[in-house]
């Protein structure tokens, strides 16, 4: 692949900014607004738990809505009024509250206990004006934990909610939600509880056809490339799984190798080369769709629905 001149860095770099909102992600949108705006009223913060498997758009969903809100340097501090951070492996308490510290600006944040941690958070969470809290990844402290740990960890997420008086929305995957259901008291401050799916071919072809249009039009191409059309759309349905994020990761580098060769809009060949680059080690007993015949692709779409069930939407 030859080397990107700026001019063609600038278009990869439309590509990688371009955001498309689909009615699944900007339902959670709309709820982490409800967790941040609506939590200065109410009588405890309104926290929310997003489970989701790898790939389905968890991180797009941070990212979308840190970016509505910026962090701000003032005369006398960085006010921040989202808080993003993701829980370090191997994960701990005294661990997370360090990477927590380390978001905030914080200094020397390897030092002492887990409680002496934790409250120079709480200081630096009021100091920084923080409104909300994203922490991905929480299944890391959940994930082959003992019940007493899971359950200390729960109680170390309400002290935090209850002595910020700040929402926290917890990201991860499925097991994750095991940290909500061993303490009765976090239920209720969790009034969100969502699992962000993958499209399902048979009931969201639609939608998903819909975002691809979308995506296609957001491209910075001279010719749409058609990828909602009947030849392609099954295709990239199966490379990403339904998945968002994999979406995402497939378009962006299908786009570098279409300017890369000047073409005017994407081609199943870039597509091609752009799943055996960024998605294949996903899926390494799985075929690239984009070699495959139309009869072939028809004869796993027809599998894949007959060995997935459509789990409740968020």
């Amino acid at each position: 692949m030859r080397e990107l001149s700026e001019e063609a860095l600038a278009r990869l770099s439309s590509v990688g900014t371009a955001f498309v909102g689909y009615p699944r992600f900007n339902s959670l949108l709309r709820e982490i607004e409800i967790c941040h705006r609506e939590s200065a009223f109410t009588h405890e913060p309104i926290s929310m738990l997003i489970t989701g498997e790898s790939g389905v758009g968890k991180t797009t969903l941070i990212k979308q809505y840190a970016k509505q809100h910026p962090r701000q340097e003032e005369a006398e501090r960085s006010r921040i009024p989202v808080m993003v951070t993701s829980v370090p492996v191997p994960a701990d308490i005294r661990g997370l509250a360090a990477q927590m510290l380390r978001a905030l600006g914080a200094h020397l944040v390897e030092t002492g206990s887990a409680a002496y941690r934790t409250e120079r958070l709480i200081q630096m969470i009021a100091a920084c004006g923080v409104e909300l809290i994203f922490l991905d990844e929480f299944q890391h402290l959940v994930e082959r934990a003992t019940p007493n740990k899971i359950r200390a960890v729960s109680d170390w997420v309400k002290t935090l909610i209850n002595e910020t008086g700040t929402p926290i929305v917890l990201l991860g995957m499925p097991s994750a939600a095991s940290l909500v259901q061993e303490n009765d008291q976090l239920p209720r401050r969790f009034r969100f509880k969502r699992s962000f799916e993958p499209f399902h071919w048979h009931y969201d072809r639609e939608e998903f056809r819909l975002t691809i249009d979308r995506l296609d039009q957001a491209l910075p191409f001279e010719l749409p490339s058609a990828l909602g059309g009947a030849a392609l759309l099954p295709r990239i349905f199966l490379a990403c799984r339904g998945r968002f994020g994999f979406l995402n990761n497939l378009l962006y580098e299908a786009a570098r190798h279409a300017i890369s060769d000047a073409s005017a809009r994407i081609e199943v060949h870039h597509l091609s080369r752009a799943y055996d680059l960024v998605l294949v080690a996903d899926a390494p007993n799985a075929a690239n769709p984009f070699d495959l015949s139309e009869g072939r692709v028809e004869s796993w779409l027809e599998q894949l629905m007959a060995t997935t069930t459509k789990e409740t939407k968020c």
